[in-house]
């Protein structure tokens, strides 16, 4: 496990073949999955991350890669959907299920972000219910109002 200080705290990183494996948030206990040492692009990360927090990057870095093994090929349909929503910007479970051309499965879609290992940069705060509330958030509430609050985009 790697640590990332940050002005929101510090987070806990673990990384897999030279992917991004999971992200903790500064409040979460840790978990007891096996890390790889830090890449190269570790530092990247560091930079991107703290720029994020501050306000000052919107996007994540593509040079960084995401591991998904661990993810269904559903899973991972939903979660490169959530991967691309711009920063500032809100997307539905619905609106997902209709971008990977399963319409009718928003419960389904909102299942899947919640197994999102990679919070931030997946950005699964992103996502809100169809009547604008703000929806739960596997890591807490607080985190994805704060996330929100730093992009401009709170709702309720």
């Amino acid at each position: 496990m790697d640590r990332i200080p940050t002005k929101f705290g510090e987070f806990s990183v673990w990384w897999r073949n030279g992917k991004l494996f999971a992200i903790r948030f500064p409040d979460e206990p840790t978990a007891d999955w096996q890390s790889d040492a830090a890449p190269k692009k570790r530092e990247l990360l560091v930079e991107w991350l703290n720029d994020y927090c501050d306000g000052l990057i919107t996007e994540f870095p593509k040079s960084i890669a995401i591991d998904y093994s661990q993810y269904s090929d559903f899973t991972r349909r939903v979660l490169e959907s959530v991967a691309a929503i711009p920063y500032g910007m809100v997307k539905t479970y619905s609106m997902i299920a209709r971008e990977i051309g399963n319409p009718r499965a928003a419960r389904a879609v909102g299942n899947s972000i919640g197994s999102n290992l990679v919070p931030v940069v997946i950005p699964c705060h992103r996502v809100v219910r169809a009547d604008g509330a703000i929806g739960g958030f596997t890591s807490g509430v607080h985190w994805k109002k704060r996330l929100l609050n730093l992009e401009n985009r709170i709702h309720e």
